[in-house]
């Protein structure tokens, strides 16, 4: 401690100018260090998700997830897998070594063994990897309740989630409760037999009526026109009025069949409500 001292007195200068140096240097720091408020954490855990839909959680089992599993097996530095298979869906859960090096590296491995699983069914939906990261949890959640009609507390909704976008650093909004509208078609028995008109016949004529697509553009000499074929529901009287069958006798159309639109809600103290949550952008300061 002496010799310190020692030396600080017979290099003063140099001592001062470290000094200020140092202080300098930490000011600097204060401010242009980068800070997050919710920084991104990650918890070794990566889900692998498979939708089947309409399969029972058996054949969800036998079909998805068994296979998917045999082949994760093969990949090194996972500690556990634990799986889950529900109605409709295969659930996955891996929790990869802690004190592995290159964790992205694992996970791009299992990417490929899942890829390398070719005998799912034909009807089940492409497997989801998703890593579990502190960004997948919301920053906030808000939820949008009161004795209203659907439309208008959506369109509340729809409000709140453009001024929540327009926010420094807000990466995306998502909603739960907010569906779109849905035509429920439920036809008459008696008038199908009576038409001898089969199921498939009316889901074939919406699918057939209910389209939009591109026909293309017409071009002048001043300008160009996009032409597009619309022909989407939008009221329950476009859906009654679509022709089933069409031949010598009488023409089947929809407008026997009860349509209604039901919404769908997400629950908030038991009142209907829709709930934005805000996901923020990590790479931006905090």
């Amino acid at each position: 401690m002496k010799t310190l001292a020692q030396f600080s007195v017979r290099h003063s200068l140099f001592v001062n100018l470290l000094s200020v140096f140092l202080i300098v240097s930490g000011v600097s720091a204060m401010f242009h260090l980068r800070r997050e408020a919710f920084p991104e954490v990650s918890f070794d855990v990566v889900n692998v998700n498979t939708i089947y839909s309409g399969a029972t959680p058996e054949e969800v089992e036998r079909l998805v997830t068994t296979p998917l599993e045999n082949e994760l097996k093969e990949v090194d530095n996972i500690d556990e897998i634990s799986s889950i298979s529900s109605e409709s869906l295969s659930t996955i859960v891996m929790k990869i070594n802690p004190d592995v090096k290159d964790k992205r590296k694992v996970i791009d491995d299992i990417q490929k063994a899942v890829d390398r699983v070719m005998d799912l069914p034909g009807d089940s939906e492409k497997p989801l990897v998703t890593e579990i990261t502190s960004k997948e949890i919301p920053v906030i959640i808000v939820s949008l309740s009161g004795n209203l009609p659907e439309l208008e507390l959506q369109k509340y909704a729809e409000d709140l989630e453009d001024a929540l976008i327009d926010i420094d650093g807000v990466a995306s909004v998502k909603r739960r409760g907010f569906r779109d509208r849905e035509f429920w078609v439920q036809p008459d028995l008696e008038k199908v037999r009576s038409y001898y008109v089969s199921f498939d016949e009316i889901v074939d004529s919406l699918n057939r009526r209910n389209i939009g697509l591109p026909a293309g553009k017409i071009e002048t000499a001043d300008s160009v026109f996009n032409v597009k074929t619309t022909g989407e529901f939008y009221t329950k009287e476009e859906i009654e009025n679509v022709v089933i069958r069409s031949n010598t006798g009488p023409s089947a159309c929809c407008r026997d069949s009860d349509s209604r639109s039901k919404p769908n809600w997400s629950s908030c103290s038991f009142c209907a409500s829709i709930t934005p949550s805000v996901d923020k952008r990590m790479e931006s300061p905090g």
